[in-house]
C-alpha cells in the first residue's frame, strides 16, 4: 500500500485518547541477557494503544518489552506486553522519549484506559 500523496503530513495518526498525564512504570525489555531486570520509568503520556516514557537506556525500534504501570483507577498495576516505535534523544541529558505500542493488555484494561482518557486532558 502506497502512502496518499494528499494526506497532510501532520495529521494525527493515533485512533486512541492520550492522557497527559505523568505515571510510574516498571518495564524489562526483552533482549539477550543474563540478568534481566526491571527499570522504573515515567510515563509521559498514555493511551489504549499505548505510551510514551522516558528511559536512560537506548533502545531499538521493534524491541519487546514487559510493563506494568502504577494507574491510579485500579488496585493492580496494568501489566502487558508492547513493542518500541521510536526512541529519541530527549534534548537534555542521557534520556530517550520511548514510544512503545501495546501488543498484549486485556480489554477491559484497554476500557479503562479509555474511559480515564476521556474524562481527562487528552488530546
Amino acid at each position: 500500500m502506497t502512502p496518499d500523496p494528499n494526506a497532510d503530513p501532520n495529521a494525527e495518526k493515533r485512533k486512541a485518547r492520550r492522557m497527559q498525564r505523568s505515571f510510574t512504570a516498571r518495564v524489562q525489555l526483552r533482549t539477550p541477557s543474563l540478568f534481566p531486570s526491571w527499570d522504573i520509568v515515567t510515563v509521559q503520556n498514555l493511551s489504549a494503544d499505548g505510551m510514551l516514557f522516558h528511559y536512560d537506556k537506548p533502545v531499538e525500534p521493534g524491541t519487546v518489552l514487559d510493563f506494568k504501570i502504577n494507574f491510579p483507577m485500579t488496585d493492580q498495576p496494568i501489566d502487558g506486553t508492547g513493542r518500541v516505535l521510536r526512541a529519541d534523544t530527549a534534548g537534555h541529558g542521557p534520556y530517550y522519549h520511548v514510544a512503545a505500542y501495546f501488543t498484549h493488555i486485556t480489554q477491559t484494561e484497554r476500557e479503562l484506559i479509555n474511559e480515564s482518557a476521556s474524562g481527562l486532558h487528552s488530546e
